[in-house]
């Protein structure tokens, strides 16, 4: 199966085409600024998913978009966050994923904007999702929350909060205290091999562990200036792009690792 998959991948995917950043052509005044911040391995993309890619940045045309692939991401990581004890957590990743969940908070935490999953995104316009003045943007995932479900001013509470797409303005309390979080439990799964890497990954810096994150905000501080989506962006998200299946054909998906550390 995993050969006529990567055949197909060739068939239609090959060759792949280099992505840069991308200039925003319009003005948008508002509270979160107009970046879009990415991440992937490498710049490289299958021919369908670079024109997903392609798509979902033009129909943002007041926002810019940056892409950072792995050495620019550690760049940026390390000049940065290089004092604090989140950069060590990250350089001792095991995971793609893991080092991805860590920079976005970074990275959005220190600049604001929006962040993306190379994958995902949505199918109109980010700053028409929100008011300009709100100090952030969250969506909620079709999927439970297995933990205490949130307080009521809470959108839907017990569900998962996405964190494949969210927008902030800079040095925001969720972002801080998620920060803070992935700091404080580093030494609960430093060192332990997973049966399954990747839900490890989900509860300590993935959307469990920021849907917990959220919980506390909501409860002990306030989520006024938050504006809250239902499920998936309103339906208007994109989980997966069209072809972005193919970025695995260089840097195989974690999700079928089994037995294995997280954390060194």
């Amino acid at each position: 199966m995993q050969f006529l998959q990567k055949l197909a991948t060739v068939a239609l995917d090959f060759p792949f085409r280099q992505i840069g950043d991308q200039r925003a052509t319009k003005k948008c005044v508002q509270s979160i600024p107009t970046t879009v911040y990415q991440t992937w391995e490498t710049k490289a993309f299958g021919r369908r998913h670079w024109h997903s890619i392609n798509r979902f940045r033009n129909l943002n045309p007041d926002l810019d978009f940056l892409l950072y692939n792995r050495q620019e991401r550690d760049s940026y990581m390390l000049k940065h966050w290089g004092d604090r004890k989140i950069y060590q957590i990250y350089t001792r990743a095991l995971f793609g994923p893991l080092k991805a969940d860590i920079f976005r908070y970074c990275i959005i935490y220190s600049h604001g904007g929006y962040y993306f999953d190379i994958s995902k995104g949505v199918n109109l316009s980010i700053t028409s999702l929100h008011a300009s003045n709100v100090s952030g943007l969250l969506s909620f995932e079709n999927n439970p929350f297995d933990g205490e479900p949130g307080p009521d001013n809470v959108l839907l509470p017990k569900n998962l909060v996405i964190q494949w797409g969210f927008g902030f303005a800079p040095r925001h309390t969720i972002l801080s205290r998620h920060i803070a979080s992935i700091e404080d439990n580093y030494e609960a799964f430093a060192g332990r091999v997973f049966e399954s890497p990747k839900a490890a990954i989900l509860d300590f810096s993935g959307p469990r562990a920021f849907t917990r994150t959220v919980h506390l905000v909501a409860r002990l501080e306030s989520m006024q200036g938050i504006a809250q989506l239902d499920v998936d962006f309103d339906s208007h998200g994109i989980y997966s792009m069209r072809g972005s299946g193919s970025r695995f054909f260089h840097f195989p998906s974690y999700a079928q690792e089994k037995n294995s550390p997280i954390l060194i």
